[in-house]
């Protein structure tokens, strides 16, 4: 009934107008919290549900339940249109709910974020898991933000840096639960938090229409006070996440599809896409050099350390 009334009343010509001018306001507006969705989350789940409800009652006028119909069609059309704006997380080995996690981080300022180091233990480990994991000598806070910053490209941090944070997730989940974080496992929402809550971080888990019967968000607090926040969304069987801003979440999904700048992606080039061993070596290998690299370029000619890059 929904699909014959959505095509009666012409939906394709309906949903373009209502699409730009969605697009417009959010560029008009970029930045601002308020507008993280297009129905504020405080209204939303009760405007569905309502709207279900009169979907589904089979005795009320057809007149009522054709616009009824329409306006429910248009509103989940226009709820999902706003899932675009989601910053999109890749899927690469099942890590796309720790990418998300791991993104939202670097994308704090560069103050912040090592504010986050110095208070919060966890960041001590994930340092030293990283350089255990490619094999590093030397590598410190300073030397693994600045490894952050090379790779930057989306793909490249997610690469870099997923395994990392699976492998530093194991150290603090309860025993009885190793086995859901093993290697290429989909890792699940409350396992999740046990990284965000050491990380000084809440985690909210908002989910689509599809998931919705059975919760509609569930936030994780932080072990501390909470000092930043990490969204993510469910998307079918797989995570993808909103930065603070409208603006931020745009140029990562802009950076994203530029994967002539992915040096990972790249090193993986003529590896198939099954053969995990050969990844996980051109992996190591383009990291490794790129370490060796920085730490014989770091100083100048004249002995003084070269200036400190900003993460972004």
């Amino acid at each position: 009934m929904l699909n014959y009334i959505y095509n009666l009343f012409g939906w394709n010509e309906i949903a373009k107008p209502l699409c730009v001018a969605g697009d417009i306001l959010c560029t008009m507006t970029e930045g601002a919290n308020t507008l993280k969705d297009y129905l504020p989350d405080a209204i939303e789940p009760t405007v569905f549900a309502a709207i279900d409800f009169l979907d589904q009652n089979r005795i009320i006028s057809l007149a009522a339940t054709g616009v009824v119909a329409l306006g429910s069609a248009a509103l989940w059309r226009y709820n999902a249109m706003r899932n675009q704006y989601l910053a999109v997380a890749s899927g690469y080995r099942n890590n796309c709910g720790l990418h998300c996690i791991l993104n939202t981080w670097l994308g704090l300022p560069e103050a912040q974020i090592r504010e986050l180091i110095d208070r919060h233990p966890i960041f001590a480990t994930i340092i030293q898991t990283f350089a255990d994991y490619y094999e590093l000598d030397n590598c410190d806070a300073d030397m693994f933000l600045l490894l952050c910053k090379t790779f930057n490209q989306p793909y490249d941090r997610e690469i870099l840096l997923g395994q990392v944070f699976r492998q530093v997730l194991r150290l603090y989940i309860p025993e009885q639960d190793l086995n859901s974080v093993a290697d290429d496992k989909y890792i699940h929402d409350d396992l999740l938090s046990y990284i965000t809550q050491e990380m000084g971080a809440s985690l909210t888990i908002h989910n689509t229409r599809q998931f919705q019967s059975v919760q509609k968000e569930v936030t994780y607090p932080s072990n501390t006070p909470a000092t930043w926040h990490v969204d993510a969304y469910h998307v079918g069987n797989h995570y993808n996440f909103k930065y603070p801003s409208y603006r931020q979440s745009v140029d990562h999904n802009t950076r994203r599809t530029q994967y002539e700048n992915s040096l990972l992606l790249r090193a993986m080039v003529g590896v198939g896409s099954d053969d995990t061993p050969m990844q996980e070596f051109r992996i190591k290998e383009r990291v490794q050099a790129v370490h060796h690299q920085l730490t014989h370029g770091v100083q100048r000619d004249d002995g003084h350390q070269g200036k400190k890059m900003k993460i972004v």
